[in-house]
């Protein structure tokens, strides 16, 4: 693909139809699964109606409720409105994704751009009143802002993923040892390590603000948080291969070749 107006053009219009069809389909349906618990608990802060049930109603913090409430309270308060909102918020995710992939060249960030926009496990959340989306849209500008060396505020945008996810505290582990890896390597030294506190110093605001939560809470989940104590499963490392492997399968046979 070359790197003309054209075809990012092209690109942004194909996304932009894309989604807007996912939107048409998937806005002929009622409550999807937990839309439902969602958007009451999203119409519950707008409406200054909170009781006990609101925050224990879900497992995530409640970064994306409060969000979605200003919309709410604005008057945008219908399920199709919610899920045109939650439309905003993915357009956003992705131009954030594409805006990630500056430093590769055009063509892999187009495809990958597909990639995402197809993602099995994540295609369907792109127009439903869910956390995912904006979850993802924080921690893809976190891990930017991290790349190009805009280390507080990429601490704060983790923190602000935190509130939509407790579990993004695991990227943003994986980003601080990515960051070492690729500025730092494997060479071990001394000043290496002082220069990578500096980096990464910030990101105590985030890790902290999790590890005080998990003490205060008993737990992850902000709902019934005894069923969900923190523990180690093998069998989700199973899962995680078995899922890997059908998803990048493709992707391995087109490339038997090369091997």
């Amino acid at each position: 693909v070359a790197k003309n107006p054209t075809s990012v053009v092209f690109l942004v219009l194909s996304v932009c139809v894309y989604l807007a069809i996912s939107f048409i389909f998937i806005n002929r349906t009622s409550f999807l699964v937990d839309e439902g618990d969602h958007s009451k608990t999203i119409s519950e802060i707008a409406t200054s109606q909170v009781n006990e049930e609101t925050f224990s109603r879900n497992a995530q913090l409640p970064g994306y409720y409060f969000l979605m409430s200003i919309f709410y309270y604005l008057g945008i308060n219908s399920l199709s409105g919610l899920r045109f909102v939650q439309l905003i918020i993915s357009l956003l995710c992705i131009f954030v994704f594409m805006w990630s992939l500056k430093t590769r060249g055009q063509k892999e960030k187009y495809i990958k751009t597909w990639q995402l926009l197809t993602f099995p496990y994540l295609s369907i959340f792109f127009v439903l009143v869910y956390t995912d989306v904006l979850s993802l849209l924080l921690v893809l500008f976190c891990f930017a802002l991290m790349r190009r060396k805009h280390f507080f505020l990429s601490a704060i945008t983790g923190l602000l993923s935190i509130l939509v996810r407790q579990n993004n505290v695991i990227c943003l582990l994986y980003f601080c040892l990515y960051h070492f890896l690729e500025n730092y390597g494997f060479n071990i030294k001394f000043q290496k390590y002082i220069f990578y506190i500096k980096d990464v110093f910030w990101f105590v605001l985030p890790l902290g603000f999790t590890a005080i939560f998990l003490y205060i809470n008993k737990g992850a989940a902000l709902a019934n948080s005894y069923a969900s104590p923190l523990s180690f499963h093998v069998e989700n490392i199973f899962f995680f291969l078995f899922s890997v492997t059908l998803l990048f399968l493709p992707q391995v046979i087109f490339n038997l070749k090369k091997i």
